[in-house]
């Protein structure tokens, strides 16, 4: 039936389906990405600009500290007397600096003074109303001591402009970001850069470099003990994790240290706490392969020895209240609730595979609650049984296996095989065969990166699945009902080592039943990931094309007019975006791109009852932004970029086209 070509004509959809880089120009369906960068498949609707990272100790991290207050902790101050200036008339303009007490007493100090120190101090919330001058209490979450003088009020964004407010806020973040060090920042030369493992216990994290003097491998516990926000820490804790033959390295000579052959793998149970191991419940439990198992709690560890001839395991799991480890192609396993003891006579046994094996997973669904996944790099098994009586290795899929660190559980195994990224349920039901796979779409980018894989993760909050190269390069894959809803890749300004994901047990700094997202970096930083706007005060670049949209009619011109997209938004925010008709020709010409703005705040912010991290970054909705796309051919593509380090994470949940359809095109 022929169609109407008078009138404007109105085409809308929602994006969704990720990034598709290998189906054809025709086939693909309308909302999905052709081209994009630090995106990801938002779980409601629509795709979303990627949070950033920050620098992380313990507790929060420089861009979560949406409340700016100066405060001194009275307890902690010196006792030597001084001429100080009376806080009546101070502006509030001192809230780059904080004051001295004359004196600790218990009574309110008439005079303070901000000199000798320039260091801002900020808290995320306080109780009681801020009044210059008044003691307030501090909300116990941010600070462990309780009372405080204000020596300032709360700074208002500066500048007339949002942009102006967001880049003042950037400014103070930026302060706070560089008072925070990395692990090792003051132990010298002699502390490698890079971040060779990352646990978290007890909602403390713990960081693991390299040491040149030692030859061995330093660990950093994240300290939240000082009060002040701007003297968290890392301290160091143990020196006794060594390397092989560690003692007969040439320590002139820093290449011939080998850092890289430390593969860190960790797994945080409560296996063995009625044991020589320890008074603490949780515990973490590494391996290095290179060096004996290891346990690590209360600031020591608790070296772990096998028997073996070369006891270097290179993966781990707690499984049936035992722990598992591997040497090669060669399984074992430890008495039943004692991991340090592996007498056969005891329990302890061995169980080979065949072939070197990568990865152990004990799966949790509820029809595989007794079974230890083993992967290696072409075969699956599946270990049954709860004892050494009736354990049994049986072959799972033929043909496929995992590859080393991107095993992990979602709802069901997800790791990379030679093929793609996968789940173990598509492994079973297709083999080794590329339809096994959920990144076809995107199979270009992941064949590229075939054995480059360094660590995986998984989103809880987002239902994600994620994985990181050695170039600094990842993927998002967002699964919604158990099943792909896309993927998007990431670049990030830092090249990721190590990672760690865990739900907070309201232990640390952070509260209980929230997510912790960690990863260590080649030149030392320890992030937590999906929080603030920037990459550790660096820009985030970003881009992401739609599919050139045929409005189902493939061969008839249209004239466009205008198109509305709609966005969700937590603040302030700067898009540019524009469109490209006929794949781009040159033959037809477009207007040039159009900055569009968002309010650092609307009608509907919610952000100081929002999580930052669990779901929707807020409620706020900017109303439909119109942009003039006028132009004519066949086929319409929106595409949107940007590159700073202000604006907050958003999502574009609608795409409305106008045209006017004219004729065939001949």
């Amino acid at each position: 039936m022929a169609r109407s070509t008078k009138g404007v004509q109105t085409e809308f959809f929602a994006p969704a389906g990720g990034l598709d880089i290998v189906t054809p120009p025709f086939l693909v369906r309308n909302g999905v990405a052709i081209s994009a960068l630090n995106m990801e498949v938002d779980l409601e609707a629509g795709y979303s600009r990627i949070g950033g990272y920050d620098r992380y100790v313990n507790g929060l991290t420089a861009s979560q500290l949406t409340v700016q207050v100066a405060v001194v902790n009275r307890d902690q101050m010196g006792t030597a007397a001084f001429t100080g200036v009376d806080l009546v008339g101070q502006t509030s303009g001192a809230i780059m600096k904080f004051a001295t007490m004359v004196s600790p007493s218990p009574e309110f100090p008439d005079y303070l003074t901000t000199s000798g120190n320039d260091t801002p101090i900020y808290v995320s919330a306080v109780s009681g109303t801020p009044i210059l001058g008044e003691l307030l209490t501090v909300d116990d979450s941010t600070f462990v001591y309780g009372v405080y003088v204000l020596v300032a009020l709360p700074v208002p964004l500066s500048g007339t402009t949002p942009e102006e407010r967001a880049a003042s806020r950037f400014v103070a973040e930026t302060t706070m970001r560089d008072a925070w060090k990395k692990p090792g920042y003051n132990l010298g030369p002699s502390i490698t850069g890079s971040i060779l493992g990352l646990f978290v216990l007890n909602d403390t994290p713990v960081a693991i470099k390299g040491s040149y003097d030692t030859a061995a491998c330093v660990f950093f516990e994240g300290n939240a003990s000082v009060p002040f926000l701007t003297n968290r820490q890392w301290v160091v804790t143990n020196f006794n994790a060594p390397l092989p033959n560690g003692t007969g390295y040439n320590l002139s000579t820093i290449s011939s240290i080998p850092w890289g052959f430390a593969k860190f793998e960790f797994v945080v149970d409560e296996l063995g706490s009625s044991s020589a191991v320890g008074a603490t419940t949780d515990r973490a439990f590494g391996v290095s392969g290179t060096s004996r198992a290891f346990i690590y709690y209360n600031g020591t560890l608790d070296f772990i020895t096998t028997g073996m001839a070369r006891d270097v395991p290179e993966h781990l799991a707690v499984h049936r209240s035992r722990l598992f480890l591997s040497f090669g192609s060669s399984l074992q396993y430890s008495q039943a609730g004692d991991p340090k003891s592996w007498t056969p006579v005891l329990g302890a046994g061995e169980i080979n595979t065949g072939s070197p094996i990568t990865g152990l997973l004990s799966l949790t669904g509820e029809s595989e609650a007794s079974a230890l996944l083993v992967s290696t790099e072409d075969r699956l098994f599946i270990l049954y049984g709860d004892s050494d009586s009736n354990f049994q290795l049986v072959p799972f899929a033929e043909d496929t296996g995992a590859l080393p660190g991107t095993l992990r559980w979602m709802g069901m195994a997800m790791f990379q095989n030679a093929f793609g990224l996968t789940s173990m349920s598509a492994s079973r039901s297709f083999g080794g065969f590329e339809n096994s796979t959920f990144s076809g779409s995107v199979k270009p980018f992941v064949d590229a990166r075939r054995g480059k894989a360094v660590t995986s993760m998984i989103c809880r909050n987002k239902n994600q699945y994620r994985i990181f190269f050695n170039d600094g390069s990842g993927l998002y894959c967002t699964f919604k009902n158990g099943k792909p809803a896309g993927i998007f890749p990431v670049q990030f300004g830092h090249t990721v080592t190590c990672s760690w994901s865990c739900v907070s047990k309201g232990r640390g700094g952070i509260d209980v039943g929230e997510e912790l997202m960690l990863i260590g970096t080649a030149d030392g930083e320890v992030l937590r990931l999906d929080v603030g706007w920037s990459f550790n005060g660096g820009a985030i670049p970003w881009s992401l094309r739609l599919a050139f949209n045929h409005l189902r009619s493939p061969r008839l011109l249209k004239h466009f007019i205008r198109t509305a997209i709609e966005i969700q938004t937590a603040g302030y925010l700067k898009i540019q975006a524009g469109y490209d008709l006929d794949y781009r020709s040159t033959e037809r010409s477009v207007t040039n791109d159009t900055l569009v703005y968002a309010p650092e705040t609307g009608s509907n912010q919610y952000w100081q009852d929002a999580q930052w991290n669990q779901g929707r970054y807020d409620v706020t909705t900017v109303e439909p932004t119109t942009l003039d796309t006028p132009g004519s051919g066949v086929n319409f593509s929106l595409r949107m970029q940007g590159n700073d380090a202000t604006t907050q994470p958003w999502t574009l949940t609608g795409v409305l086209i106008n045209y006017v359809l004219r004729r065939l095109k001949r």
